[in-house]
């Protein structure tokens, strides 16, 4: 009646099924039996078949869907799934099923009355604050809310207020100059080394922060380059006197917080502001002690500087100088008298800008206006001076 395989993959319960039917079920003849005519199944009913199609017509009515009494067939040794929506159910209702019935607790002053839950929690508050490690959590929060208190007293007083923050930050600046010079002398000897001079003919030497001492004097002087002392009041006069014969310009300064200041672009260490801008747009090669100290040692050669700026002026831009800007004056006296090819177009106005990649420059505590947010990149005037720190 079954393949094999189907037997031994069919369950008791459906085997029974199967007996019962077989036994209380009509005989053989009774049931209709079909045959092939022509390559076509066709059926013969029966007078039993048609009692029995009368039977559940009285019963059921005609076209609905009767509902089996039978159990489902189970089949032995099948493979459930671990994954999927089934498995997830499947795993929900066992959990159900093995969780007991809460019962509501009754405050009898039994072992599970909610008095006595409260008592043993308090006691067990009371052995906790005596003991180290409950002391020691107090003390570890403690130091952690002083921190963060010390951290928002910064954030909102500023960090001039944190003394011990302030002085951190002082040695940290000292020990990274401290380890830039030795950097410096190591690059100058690959320069000397490579023999990367420059020619004094073509090199105009501008000194930045105040005069230089007196060896120091001597050394410029033996360079054979020109030069120039920067003066604020003589400003005009020196950008004139830079003129396109000079193919290189190298900015020294007398001392290394001066050379410092010259290449963070701060106006400290009697170093201007005038300067700092300068650097910028006309670029040229920043120096100072440990330069001057090099070509001494090469008999007085022009020794290729370490750090070089590429010419602002140089590159296509559009910009704004807002009036708060501290340095647009010397901005536009740059830019009006300078002798490299000028490709910047200074605007009156921010409705005036024209190309999508433009600048508005303003003061470092201007409140940017959010008008005409489509025409410019509004940029404070520090953050501007670092986008023209552009190294070669």
């Amino acid at each position: 009646m079954f393949s094999s395989e189907r037997k031994a993959r069919t369950s008791d319960v459906l085997v029974r099924a199967l007996l019962k039917v077989l036994a209380d079920g009509p005989r053989a003849e009774d049931i209709p039996f079909r045959q092939s005519e022509g390559g076509v199944c066709v059926y013969e009913n029966t007078p039993f078949v048609r009692k029995v199609q009368q039977a559940y017509r009285s019963l059921y009515g005609e076209g609905k869907r009767a509902v089996s009494k039978l159990p489902r067939r189970e089949v032995a040794g099948t493979r459930v799934r671990s994954k999927g929506r089934a498995a997830f159910l499947r795993r929900r209702n066992n959990q159900a099923e093995s969780i007991p019935n809460a019962t509501a607790l009754e405050d009898d002053g039994g072992s599970t009355s909610l008095s006595s839950l409260q008592k043993t929690t308090e006691k067990s508050h009371d052995q906790g604050t005596k003991r180290k490690a409950y002391c020691s959590l107090l003390s570890s929060l403690a130091t952690k809310a002083k921190q963060k208190r010390k951290v928002l007293d910064a954030l909102l007083l500023g960090p001039g207020n944190d003394l011990e923050a302030q002085e951190k930050l002082r040695i940290q600046r000292e020990t990274q100059d401290q380890e830039a010079l030795p950097l410096e002398r190591v690059d100058l000897q690959k320069a000397i080394q490579h023999k990367l001079f420059l020619q004094h003919e073509l090199t105009a030497i501008v000194l930045c922060g105040g005069r230089p001492s007196s060896s120091q004097d001597k050394i410029l002087s033996r360079l054979k380059a020109k030069l120039f002392l920067f003066e604020a009041s003589n400003a005009k006069g020196l950008l004139r006197q830079l003129s396109p014969k000079y193919k290189y310009v190298i900015w020294v300064a007398s001392t290394a917080d001066a050379e410092t200041a010259l290449i963070q672009g701060k106006a400290k260490h009697n170093i201007s502001m005038t300067e700092v801008v300068m650097t910028r747009l006309l670029g040229g090669y920043l120096a100072g002690p440990e330069w001057m100290a090099a070509c001494f040692d090469t008999d007085h050669k022009l020794v290729m500087p370490v750090l070089s700026l590429d010419p602002a002026l140089e590159r296509s831009m559009e910009l704004v100088l807002g009036d708060s800007v501290t340095y647009k004056s010397d901005a536009l006296l740059v830019i009006s008298l300078a002798s490299c090819a000028n490709r910047w177009t200074v605007r009156a106005k921010r409705s005036e800008l024209r190309k999508k990649r433009s600048w508005v420059v303003v003061g470092d505590t201007h409140k940017i206006s959010v008008a005409f947010k489509n025409k410019g990149v509004v940029v404070t005037e520090s953050n501007f001076l670092v986008h023209l720190s552009k190294p070669l």
